[in-house]
């Protein structure tokens, strides 16, 4: 059976009453709907690559998808290796039939393949009326599947979750420590970023039942991440749709359980995923975002003293006057959680380790979810300026007005996706917040907001501690800042040094 999903607004039907006009109305009005379900029906096209994939090995397709997205040149975006992963598990036979030419059938595949999105990306361009619809499908793609740095994701989420009270929850839920948790699923992690495949008795060989990396907890964490193969293939054929959004996978089964088994070896293709599933993945597995848990609150500072240990790390001159959240008018109100001084400028930061629902990362123009998500950033933006109004106004006793710097308000998400910056419904959201708290809206023009995700913020920030904050935003603005600067400016890396003091591999040898 053909699976369409099918997104559309809420209907208002008309008020259908007896008389023959009305009935022709509801026909016509049935007749409509009915066409644009068609129109989003892509099985036909997909109908061939079915075919194929039913005659090609399960086993071979996964070894060229492996050598394909580890190669150095990219011949297809990473949509394209994840639509014939999921449709392999679902369609192919574990050997190729006899007789089949493996190569020209893979081809053939990958190139109906790019066809097929390709006609997808036109419905996006050309008939849904919307330009962005594409760049927001390849977005979602390509960010799930990449980590930028692994020891930053791996300390981003061991700081946020060793707040005592998050560590203890997690414990309580998954059944081992967070610490050996955390652990475990980077050595799982190191393993698999070198072979997709592996013998499942290698985790469990010559490991005393003391270790960290016992049995026990590898076991542990492996059930957490993994699903057999006879389960994800039914489960994926029951997720998967041919129509517009067939190539968006956010929250399918191999995102929820990297590691498959099957026949004594543990599989897991993309191992970039499993790391974001054991650490940015913990605040699903262990229902840290359950109201009824109260774990909200620790979860934002943890976020908050992550950036915080960012800042200093790179202030190490004391150039820059990094100050952190700041109580005034008798306690009762709050600055942005850091406070950076320079001579310029005065920039406000607030970090926000809000999680964004599922329905609103994917194509949902107009959607509910992504309303919510515009009026919640606006919201948490205009704070910023308020705080901002209240220091111009030498309200903040502790934080003196200075007149002749310039105002930078910045705002860090925990997660990718936030990029809203150039969207004009935010900016006037804030403008309209601002003016009912009779605080002029002018703000935003003069000293206009910018939005980061920590990922994109870690390397950034680097450049603005080099050259200052108001040098980069005013050189960003004018296009002053080459691309050949940017990709050859000499990062630092945050984190390795802390891991390997902290941290034992688990064999000496590796």
């Amino acid at each position: 059976m053909r699976h369409i999903g099918i997104r559309m607004k809420r209907l208002d039907w008309p008020n259908v009453s007896q008389s023959a006009s009305s009935q022709l109305y509801l026909i016509v009005y049935l007749c409509l709907i009915l066409l644009l379900i068609m129109k989003k029906d892509y099985f036909n096209y997909f109908k061939p690559i079915r075919n194929r994939l039913r005659k090609i090995g399960l086993i071979r397709v996964l070894d060229e998808l492996f050598q394909l997205m580890n190669s150095r040149k990219q011949h297809f975006v990473p949509e394209i290796y994840e639509f014939i992963y999921v449709n392999s598990l679902i369609y192919c036979p574990i050997e190729s039939d006899k007789g089949v030419d493996f190569y020209k059938e893979l081809n053939k595949i990958l190139n109906a393949t790019v066809e097929l999105n390709n006609k997808i990306d036109a419905l996006y361009i050309e008939e849904a009326n919307d330009p962005f619809g594409f760049i927001r499908k390849m977005f979602l793609n390509q960010e799930k599947s990449k980590v930028n740095h692994f020891i930053n994701q791996f300390f981003r989420y061991y700081t946020i979750f060793s707040d005592p009270k998050l560590s203890k929850h997690i414990e309580d839920k998954i059944g081992i420590s967070y610490y050996n948790f955390m652990l475990c699923s980077f050595w799982l992690f190191s393993k698999f970023i070198k072979s997709y495949h592996i013998s499942e008795s290698y985790f469990y060989s010559s490991v005393s039942s003391a270790s960290i990396f016992s049995k026990e907890n590898l076991s542990t964490v492996i059930n957490i991440v993994s699903t057999s193969y006879s389960e994800i293939k039914e489960v994926l054929k029951s997720e998967i749709v041919y129509d517009e959004n067939t190539f968006l996978f956010h929250g399918s089964q191999h995102i929820i359980t990297p590691i498959i088994r099957y026949n004594g070896h543990l599989i897991c293709l993309y191992a970039d995923i499993l790391l974001k599933q054991t650490t940015a993945g913990i605040y699903y597995t262990a229902e840290i975002y359950d109201k009824k848990n109260n774990l909200n609150n620790p979860f934002g500072k943890g976020f908050e003293k992550y950036v915080g240990l960012i800042l200093n790390k790179l202030n190490t001159d004391s150039k820059f006057r990094i100050t952190p959240e700041l109580k005034y008018n008798k306690g009762t109100n709050r600055t942005s959680d850091w406070i950076i001084n320079e001579d310029s400028s005065i920039i406000f930061l607030e970090c926000k380790a809000k999680r964004q629902v599922l329905k609103s990362k994917l194509y949902s123009s107009g959607q509910e979810e992504e309303k919510q998500l515009q009026e919640y950033v606006a919201e948490e933006i205009s704070k910023i300026y308020k705080v901002y109004n209240d220091y111009s106004t030498n309200i903040i006793q502790d934080l003196p007005y200075t007149p002749s710097k310039s105002f930078i308000p910045l705002i860090v998400f925990l997660e990718d996706g936030f990029y809203l910056e150039t969207n004009d419904e935010i900016t006037d959201r804030i403008k309209g917040i601002l003016n009912s708290k009779g605080i002029s809206p002018n703000l935003v023009n003069e000293y206009p907001f910018h939005i980061f995700s920590i990922s994109d913020f870690e390397y950034k920030v680097q450049i603005m501690f080099e050259i200052g904050f108001y040098n980069y935003f005013t050189k960003t603005k004018s296009n002053n800042i080459s691309q050949d600067y940017i990709e050859h400016f000499k990062y630092i890396d945050y984190f390795s040094d802390d891991f390997k003091n902290q941290f034992i591999n688990p064999n000496s040898n590796d």
